[in-house]
């Protein structure tokens, strides 16, 4: 369903209230600089409610400049040596739109989401810069849209150099919070406030993860005529499929609990790009190619958010990119049996084993492991290995991830499950829909589904290895998806 799109002001809001000098300059950690050069972006829809677009606009505008007096870095701009952000209150940009689902309203175009065409729905694109008027890199814009119907879309692109996905959720809720009328934070028990402000949120953690200057930086480029067009797909797993998943892992899983809906449903979608890859190997030895068979492994990798694993804890509202990236599962090539495909019970037996790699993965990410990682000389051969088994500091550590992901043996799994973005409530309600939009290759994204029991999971893979993704019999027992 196509949506036509007209942008009606473009403006840009500044902190309430002048940035002081003691906080001109935000200093970037090693992972800030690690991170791919795109932005982070959400559209959070709203259902129809009786407050004019005039009101909420302005409501919007002012409590976002509030808000940048908390997150102030976010209005700021890069200074030329990449590793600080100048807070000078140039600003954020925030676009107001009109949107007309042609044929229908916003219910008709959230009944079968396309990710393409959403995509209007944002300020920028998100793997491209996005500038000021001075060619500035914009830090964070914000799309507010208006449907015929008296429907609302907040699209928000928030650069992933000085943020992560919880840094992203935790300012909406804080620019909802505000715009609400009220200036603390209230945590899931409701018993706890905790105050918006610039001393509870921007935190200098370059003492736990110094900066430094790498060779091998992330950058997510145009694709070129030889690379792989790549496809994205919204595959959704409610409730009751997941846990049918669940159960069916759990007769091989070893641990007394049984395995978390994030564990459940990532080692599915490893299970089925790994018989992908496996399916291409055979391929390649049948035209006698085994030569270029260099994968050993396939790797699975999860983000995991540092900010509760340190000691003593961070708070989730500290922004930045807390979390820790090369976290690797690795799972010999020359394991995959045929079997998987013939019976459900190799079938569970193997996602056992996949789901129980990657917790060994995410649980060995702890304080102590993690400073000696950050703490290590990058050309330190003799020291202990980290988390990840890999020697080295984490300057070694993020080359070998870019090293594998090039290589194109690596799916990448990023959780924002748990994250509050269905409680982003601006004073009309709670989202009807979180939409997200995948900003890089071989990423797998899992987002709550509404009713926070669901997930759904945003697959990004080559075109050819898509058409085999969705017709693999467990992605078609276990999900949902538009064909």
């Amino acid at each position: 369903m196509a949506l036509k799109v007209e942008i009606s002001r473009r403006v840009t809001i500044r902190p309430l209230s002048p940035t002081p000098a003691n906080r001109r300059f935000h200093n970037l950690t090693i992972l800030d600089q690690t991170t791919p050069a795109a932005y982070v972006p959400v559209c959070l829809f709203y259902l129809p409610h009786g407050n004019s677009t005039a009101i909420i606009a302005d409501a919007l505008k002012t409590s976002l400049s509030q808000t940048l007096e908390a997150y102030y870095p976010l209005a700021g701009r890069y200074k030329d040596d990449a590793l600080t952000v100048e807070c000078n209150d140039e600003g954020v940009e925030f676009v107001e739109a009109c949107v007309v689902v042609v044929g229908g309203d916003m219910s008709d175009a959230l009944r079968e989401p396309d990710g393409d065409r959403l995509l209007a729905l944002l300020p920028c694109r998100p793997r491209e810069r996005h500038v000021d008027s001075e060619g500035k890199l914009v830090l964070l814009a914000v799309q507010l849209n208006f449907f015929g119907c008296g429907g609302v879309a907040i699209g928000i692109c928030m650069w992933h150099g000085v943020a992560d996905a919880c840094t992203l959720a935790s300012f909406l809720r804080a620019w909802a919070t505000i715009n609400l009328g009220c200036g603390s934070l209230v945590d899931a028990t409701g018993s706890t406030a905790q105050p918006i402000t610039a001393g509870s949120v921007v935190v200098d953690c370059t003492s736990i993860f110094p900066p430094t200057r790498i060779d091998a930086t992330p950058a997510i480029e145009s694709p070129s005529n030889n690379t792989p067009r790549t496809k994205i797909k919204r595959f959704v797993f409610q409730s009751f499929q997941i846990a049918a998943l669940r159960s069916g892992i759990q007769s091989y899983w070893q641990q007394q609990q049984r395995p978390t809906r994030v564990q459940a449903v990532s080692a599915l979608i490893w299970s089925v790009v790994i018989k992908i890859a496996m399916d291409k190997k055979k391929t390649t030895i049948s035209h006698g190619d085994e030569q270029e068979l260099i994968h050993r492994y396939h790797v699975g990798m999860m983000v995991v958010n540092l900010r509760p694993r340190m000691d003593p804890p961070l708070p989730e509202q500290v922004m930045g990119n807390l979390v820790h990236v090369p976290v690797f599962a690795k799972w010999p090539m020359s394991y995959h049996n045929e079997e998987v495909e013939e019976t459900t019970e190799a079938a569970n037996e193997l996602r056992a084993q996949l789901a129980e790699k990657l917790r060994e993965s995410v649980g060995m990410v702890r304080d102590e492991e993690v400073r000696k990682i950050f703490e290590s000389s990058d050309n330190d051969d003799d020291c202990d290995k980290g988390s990840t088994g890999h020697r080295g500091g984490y300057s070694d550590l993020f080359k070998r991830f870019v090293e594998e992901h090039g290589k194109g043996n690596l799916v990448a799994f990023s959780s924002w499950c748990r994250f509050p973005f269905y409680e982003t409530d601006f004073g009309w309600g709670r989202p009807t829909w979180v939409g997200y939009f995948n900003m890089m290759d071989n990423l797998v994204l899992l987002i709550d589904g509404k009713d926070g029991e669901g997930i759904e999971a945003w697959v990004s893979l080559s075109d050819e290895d898509m058409y085999k993704f969705q017709d693999n019999y467990g992605i078609l027992q276990y999900a949902d998806f538009k064909s």
